[in-house]
């Protein structure tokens, strides 16, 4: 079994492994000659990145999730990117991601790090938005 430490190299890797990922998928398209749809997917993950952030400005700004108890779960946002992106996929890593996903946020909650409610308000904060903005 792993040591609390190791836990938490872990949930640290887990976003750049999800990056790596989807950028293996960008890069995939980009070998076909495809280069506008991949460009046009990195353009919506980066503003999927700004909305993330932008609302971890607001929430810092305005303490929305501390007025009740909470956090926002900044490290589910940005997983979250890059799990939308791999859903729109339609391949089996939409289904990995997910599993995955469900996996991170056990070991946020694990390690301290979050909440069950902190991951889930965040989550149906930001998804939608994710969502809309990545189906373009």
């Amino acid at each position: 079994m792993l040591s609390y430490s190791q836990w938490g190299l872990v949930a640290d890797a887990y976003i750049p492994v999800l990056a790596l990922i989807t950028l293996i998928f960008l890069l995939k398209e980009l070998v076909k000659f495809n280069f506008q749809r991949p460009l046009k997917q990195l353009l919506w993950i980066f503003i999927s990145g700004c909305f993330v952030y932008g609302v971890m400005a607001v929430d810092q700004a305005l303490n929305i999730w501390s007025a009740v108890g909470l956090d926002y779960s900044t490290h589910s946002a940005v997983a979250l990117i890059f799990v939308v992106f791999l859903v729109l996929q339609k391949s089996i890593a939409a289904v990995l991601s997910i599993v995955s996903f469900v996996l991170y946020a056990w070991l946020m909650m694990y390690l301290n790090y979050h909440s069950i409610l902190d991951i889930l308000t965040t989550a149906l904060v930001v998804t939608p938005i994710i969502f809309v903005l990545q189906k373009r």
